[in-house]
């Protein structure tokens, strides 16, 4: 047994070649995928390191999390401090508070503001507002 090899079945090592093409996919997504295929194809850490500019610990990382969950192990598990998932309510309220006037001397933006405080989900402001309210393109 080769130290560091990994055993891809075909379907996985489609992907991954795919991944490790793909122009559309963040860098370190693409560089997960090389790291995996180099491994299967029994590069050495050493080779990997020189060839990619990573280190040792990056490519044990990615190999121990790819033997747990295989595909899915390579995904990012945290999308960053800012990410917000906006959710179906979350829209309906920001819609209703922006089609409504406000009952005090605020504005609508000052009023988004207490649907923050008030149970909603916060909102990064105008750009949120303005992505909620555009209008789908059609499916050609």
């Amino acid at each position: 047994m080769i130290l560091g090899r990994v055993i891809l079945a075909p379907p996985e090592r489609t992907e991954l070649r795919r991944r490790a093409r793909s122009r559309s996919l963040a860098v370190e997504a693409v560089r997960r995928a090389k790291v995996i295929l180099m491994l299967a194809g029994g590069g050495s850490y050493s080779e990997i390191c020189e060839r990619l500019r990573c280190t040792d610990r990056y490519i044990n990382l990615w190999k121990e999390r790819f033997q747990q969950g295989r595909l899915s192990g390579l995904d990012s598990r945290y999308r960053g401090a800012g990410y917000r998932r906006r959710t179906a309510q979350t829209e309906a309220r920001i819609l209703e508070l922006t089609r409504s006037e406000p009952t005090d001397a605020s504005t609508h933006w000052e009023q988004l503001s207490t649907c923050e405080g008030g149970g909603c989900q916060p909102v990064n402001g105008q750009s949120s507002v303005a992505a909620i309210w555009a209008p789908t393109p059609p499916f050609a």
